[in-house]
């Protein structure tokens, strides 16, 4: 199989992942889109660890094949619908690295033009306890002090709690 070969993005597009449906078990499969954006609507963004960079797991798309990290492939497989593809931007995958530097002056636009973030803190039971105890303590020092960070923001906890695969 042959490396995956990126094509250039207008300035005002990002490539999104299509995170194709299957069940836990096959191989992750996928295509990158090219999106506008200005559409919030057509993705999510996922932030994660990037974990040990040395142990890497393939993902298919198309006819080609590439290594992603293994905390990054663990989280699209937890979040890989059974029936339906998801639409997803994941640094990783969706930044060509010549691209890369633009890409990262757009990140904060790319994250809050998203219709969800979704935070992947990984399989380790004990770290992810340990993020949700630090949680509370971090949103109570934001809310006081929202006006230093975020003035014409809306500050938003939403957490539902971590959840089985």
């Amino acid at each position: 199989m042959a490396s995956y070969q990126y094509h250039p993005l207008r300035h005002d597009e990002i490539r999104v992942l299509k995170l194709l449906p299957g069940e836990a078990f096959v191989d992750l499969q996928c295509d990158l889109l090219h999106v506008p954006l200005d559409r919030p609507e057509s993705y999510e963004a996922l932030s994660y660890t990037w974990g040990n960079v040395e142990e890497s797991q393939l993902m298919t798309s198309g006819e080609t094949r590439f290594g992603i990290t293994a905390n990054l492939y663990q989280a699209l497989v937890h979040l890989r619908h059974k029936d339906r593809a998801r639409f997803l931007w994941a640094d990783a995958l969706c930044d060509d690295t010549p691209e890369r530097n633009e890409q990262v002056k757009k990140m904060a636009r790319i994250y809050s033009s998203a219709s969800e973030v979704i935070i992947w803190l990984g399989q380790n039971e004990k770290d992810i306890k340990e993020a949700f105890q630090i949680i509370p303590r971090v949103y109570n020092y934001i809310t006081e002090h929202a006006d230093n960070y975020m003035p014409n923001h809306h500050l938003n906890v939403g957490l539902e709690g971590p959840r089985a695969p």
